[in-house]
C-alpha cells in the first residue's frame, strides 16, 4: 500500500472565491481593449472601500444561517431563504411542518428544510459590484450529489460532477476540486475542450476537524485537514472505492470497495488494517458493495447493494445481522444505498429504487419507512448517500433532485427506572 502527502493542484480555493471565470470571460469580450480594462480596473478600485464594506456585512440571511453552531438556537430555523420558504409553504399548506409517520401515529421524523447551493446555506460568491457590473451571481450549485457527511462545524457534499462542497455556519463556502493531477497520458477534455483531472469524488465521511473524500477515479481516499496538505491512503490497496464511513470507537476509516466486493479498513496514519468479505451472496460476502456508517458503539453497516440487503457487523469486524432482502414487501430492500445510525443506535437506510427511507432497530425490525417518488419535502429522486449528525439530523443526498434534504429525528422516549 502506498500513502503519502500531496498538495491539491487547484489549490482548496479561496474561500467564496473559485468562482466561474464567466465573469472573466465577460470582461475580455465585452470591454475588449486594454485600455477599457485598465478603466474598469480603476473604477473598481475606486469603489474598493464601498464594496469592503457591503462584504463585512457578511452572507445573505446572517445569523440564521448557523444551523451548524451549537449555540443552542431554534433548530428549526437553520435554513431561510429559498429553502426555508418552501418549508413554510408546505407547513401552511398542510397546516403543519411535513412530519413522518402520518397520523394517527405519532411523529417520529420532521421535515426541516433542503438545500441547492451555496445560496440556500447563506453563501454566496463574489460581491455586489461585480453582480452589478457583470449582471450574474456566482454560486455554487449541487450537480449530482451523491454523498454528505457533518463534521465539527462543518458540513460537505460529494458532488461527482462539480468536487465536494464544504461550507460552516460562518457562511464560508468552497468548492474543493482537482484532488489528482492530470497524467498526459490519459487526458481528456471538457466541452469546453479544457483538461479534465481524473477526479470522481463520490462519498464523503467526517472524523472531527478531518474530512475523508473518497475518489473513485484516483483509486483511493483523500484525506483534508485545514492547515495541513492534502494526504492520500488506500493507493494500490483499493480497485474503486464507493463509501466509507470514519469510526471513532477504533480509530479507523472503513471504505466499501465496489470493484473488489469488500471492505477495506485503514487507521487514521493510512496503514491497511484488515480486509473484510469477498464477491458473494453468503453472511460477510458482497456483491457491489457501495456505503458504509458506523455506531457510536463500534457497530458498523454496509449497503449491500446489489444482494439488496444491509449486513451489520460488530466492532471486530464479526457478522451479527443482515437486513431487507429481494422484495416488495414493508421491510425488503431494492437498490439499499446510503445507511447511518442514530442517536439510539437504530439503522437508517436509503434505497434508490423504492425512492424511500427504511429505519430498522438494534434487532433488524423494521421500524417505520417514509418517502416516494417526487420532488417535494421528504420526497425523492434516485437518492443516494446519507449521513446523521450529532444533533440526530438526518441530511439525505437527494440525487436527481438536485438537493440535500434534512429532517429532524425525534429520541426514543426513555422510561427512568431510577426511582
Amino acid at each position: 500500500m502506498q500513502t503519502g502527502k500531496r498538495t491539491l493542484p487547484y489549490g482548496r480555493g479561496s474561500v467564496l472565491k473559485q468562482r466561474p471565470n464567466h465573469s472573466g470571460d465577460r470582461v475580455n469580450q465585452g470591454w475588449g481593449s486594454i485600455g477599457a480594462r485598465r478603466l474598469l480596473s480603476s473604477v473598481r478600485l475606486g469603489f474598493a472601500a464601498i464594496v469592503t464594506c457591503a462584504s463585512c456585512a457578511g452572507p445573505r440571511g446572517g445569523a440564521e444561517y448557523r444551523f451548524l453552531a451549537g449555540d443552542g438556537g431554534d433548530e428549526e430555523r437553520f435554513l431561510t431563504g429559498a429553502a426555508r420558504e418552501e418549508a413554510d409553504r408546505s407547513a401552511n399548506a398542510r397546516g403543519v411542518r411535513p412530519a413522518w409517520p402520518g397520523p394517527p401515529d405519532e411523529p417520529r421524523v420532521f421535515y426541516l428544510g433542503e438545500f441547492r447551493g451555496s445560496e440556500d446555506v447563506g453563501a454566496r460568491t463574489g460581491n455586489w459590484f461585480e453582480r452589478v457590473v457583470f449582471g450574474e451571481a456566482s454560486v455554487f450549485a449541487l450537480v449530482t450529489p451523491q454523498s454528505v457527511a457533518v463534521g465539527s462545524g462543518w458540513a460537505a457534499v460529494a458532488d461527482p460532477n462539480a468536487g465536494v462542497h464544504r461550507f460552516n455556519p460562518r457562511g464560508d463556502y468552497e468548492l474543493l476540486r482537482g484532488f489528482v493531477e492530470p497524467d498526459p497520458g490519459r487526458r481528456r477534455e471538457d466541452s469546453a475542450g479544457g483538461d479534465v483531472a481524473p477526479s470522481t469524488p463520490v462519498a464523503v465521511a467526517g472524523g472531527g476537524a478531518v474530512l475523508f473524500v473518497a475518489d473513485a477515479a484516483a483509486g483511493c481516499v483523500f484525506v483534508v485537514q485545514d492547515g495541513e496538505e492534502t494526504r492520500e491512503l488506500g493507493r494500490g490497496a483499493l480497485s474503486r472505492p464507493a463509501g466509507l464511513a470514519y469510526c471513532e470507537a477504533r480509530g479507523v476509516v472503513r471504505v466499501a470497495d465496489a470493484g473488489a466486493h469488500e471492505v477495506v479498513v485503514f487507521d487514521r496514519a493510512g496503514a491497511l488494517v484488515g480486509r473484510v468479505g469477498r464477491r458473494g451472496a453468503g453472511a460477510g460476502e458482497f456483491n457491489y458493495p457501495s456505503h458504509v456508517a458506523s455506531a457510536a458503539d463500534g457497530r458498523w453497516a454496509v449497503s449491500d447493494s446489489l444482494n439488496f440487503r444491509v449486513q451489520v457487523f460488530d466492532a471486530d469486524d464479526r457478522f451479527l445481522m443482515q437486513i431487507g432482502g429481494k422484495g416488495n414487501a414493508a421491510g425488503n430492500l431494492a437498490l439499499p444505498k446510503g445507511v447511518a445510525f442514530d442517536a439510539d443506535g437504530n439503522l437508517w437506510v436509503v434505497d434508490a429504487q423504492f425512492e424511500n427511507v427504511q429505519a430498522f432497530d438494534r434487532e433488524g425490525r423494521l421500524l417505520m419507512a417514509f418517502g416516494q417518488e417526487g420532488h417535494g419535502p421528504g420526497e425523492f429522486w434516485l437518492p443516494s448517500g446519507m449521513c446523521i449528525d450529532a444533533k440526530n439530523r438526518m441530511w439525505v443526498a437527494d440525487t436527481y433532485n438536485r438537493r440535500v434534504q434534512v429532517f429532524q429525528i425525534l429520541a426514543e422516549a426513555r422510561t427512568d427506572h431510577s426511582s
